[in-house]
């Protein structure tokens, strides 16, 4: 007969692993559905470009070498996308495979917590794993996701030093954590403000000498890994002259939106996190404000830089995907709260809180429907939105070996996806292949091979393909 316990462990063991499962099936379930955006587009663009060797793409120096529009980002975690490209080929998929590995990955981190967290780490494993924004923008080819991965390894990084783990093996793992934050996006600045203020909030369970070791090794750690990506010139260009005005870290605008967030974000909360988590998570961060102890610090501070992150998004148009760090310590916060009720309201409220997240994570989790808060159709592609792939993939298709194309206008079209032996050219009257918005002057030059349309992105889009001879 087995023991109780080891009944527990094993079905422990198969509630994590059916987790996985369904997470995996989310995150890669038709990923190269829908277009990208123009912000996917761009970072998927950047990172052929560096496998193709173009001279305006540098890892050290992107911020301040990249030509107009410039995201002001570095190009750190790009690098991954593009060894991606290496292996699986140029693809919508391609792009936005590592975005969801990094989802995945992100759940075993969340394993890893211990102490006074670890009696919650699975059902907050389960809830990340099924929550509408986070399957969302782990299907994305943004930065986001490799970002809120970097942002939480290094919290787990000090969490596990508070727990008298290896100072060495662990201020390592934070420092080099804090390093790939810091040289994915500009937003990382505000990574090494979030882990001082966590390691400060831990530091009276250690006598001074290790704390002090642990901190040296952390700070020296991102500091080598921060040079190794970027230069501080770079860097530091990025920051005062950023093209996109949300790089701006501490602007003055932030306040506002500060002040803007319950009202214009109400019902990005309510479709993306669901309104099941909205309400607790109002509930839960009232209560954490009145709790005192060491582990609820951490959570507080954990979750108010990580919350700092979101605010410099643009929400409502553009920005949800900012809220990836902040989804671990609202999660634990959340779970925490729901862990000092009695067992069966804890199975209850925990089932509900499930039940209410899954018709938001099939609408929007995974684009079967627009987002109703976003009167813009930019940013809210649905599943049948492919037009722009369509249009590459029979261009492919069409062309032989060595023949020129000509594309009069590239607007969200994936160029990275045009095989390598099709050459494109400038100008119109040395191609092969015509790809045009508005059909030509029939002649005996020009041959009309097919019309591809599509009703996308709240209007008509066409295209016609037409043979050229010489």
């Amino acid at each position: 007969m087995k023991r109780p316990h080891t009944a527990i462990a094993i079905h422990t063991i198969l509630l994590v692993l059916c987790t996985f499962m369904v997470a995996i099936g989310l995150r890669f379930w038709q990923l190269d559905r829908p277009d990208l955006n123009y912000d996917e587009l761009h970072y998927a663009s950047d990172a052929y470009r560096w496998i193709s060797h173009d001279s305006s793409i540098s890892l050290r120096d992107h911020p301040m070498s990249h030509p107009s529009p410039n995201m002001a980002h570095p190009f750190g975690s790009l690098t991954l996308t593009s060894f991606a490209f290496l292996i699986n080929g140029t693809s919508v998929f391609t792009a936005r495979v590592i975005p969801a590995l990094c989802g995945i990955c992100l759940l075993i981190v969340l394993l890893f917590f211990n102490g006074k967290l670890k009696a919650v780490t699975i059902p907050v494993m389960i809830i990340y794993a099924l929550l509408p924004l986070t399957v969302r923008y782990n299907r994305a080819a943004y930065l986001d996701s490799f970002f809120a991965l970097a942002i939480t390894v290094s919290v787990l990084g000090i969490w596990k030093f508070a727990h008298n783990k290896s100072k060495w093996i662990w201020g390592a793992i934070t420092g080099a954590a804090l390093g790939l934050a810091v040289s994915t996006k500009i937003d990382g600045l505000m990574a090494v403000i979030i882990d001082l203020g966590l390691f400060f909030v831990i530091r009276r369970r250690h006598e001074k000498t290790s704390g002090n070791i642990f901190l040296l090794v952390f700070i020296c750690t991102a500091a080598v890994v921060s040079l190794l990506l970027n230069n501080p010139a770079a860097y530091a260009f990025g920051i005062l002259h950023p093209s996109d005005p949300n790089a701006h870290l501490f602007a003055l605008d932030a306040i506002k939106r500060l002040l803007r967030f319950p009202i214009e974000n109400a019902p990005i909360a309510w479709g993306l996190l669901s309104p099941g988590i909205t309400i607790a998570c109002i509930i839960a961060l009232w209560r954490l404000c009145k709790q005192k102890t060491m582990t609820d610090r951490f959570l507080l501070v954990w979750f108010i830089g990580t919350f700092g992150i979101a605010l410099v998004q643009e929400m409502g148009k553009s920005g949800e995907w900012g809220w990836l760090p902040m989804i671990p310590p609202l999660l634990f916060i959340i779970m925490r709260m729901i862990a000092t009720l009695q067992t069966r309201q804890r199975w209850i409220i925990t089932a509900a809180l499930l039940l209410s997240m899954l018709p938001y994570t099939y609408m929007y989790g995974l684009y079967l429907s627009p987002l109703p808060f976003r009167k813009s159709v930019e940013f809210n592609e649905t599943q049948q939105d492919i037009f722009y792939q369509s249009v590459i993939k029979t261009t492919n298709a069409l062309t032989a070996r060595e023949e020129k194309v000509f594309f009069d206008t590239t607007e969200q079209i994936p160029l990275f996806m045009l095989r390598s032996d099709i050459n494109r050219v400038h100008i119109r009257q040395t191609a092969d292949i015509l790809i045009t918005t508005t059909p030509q002057t029939p002649s005996a030059d020009v041959i009309h091979i097919t019309t591809l349309q599509a009703f996308q992105d709240g209007q008509i889009v066409t295209r016609y393909i037409y043979r050229q001879s010489h």
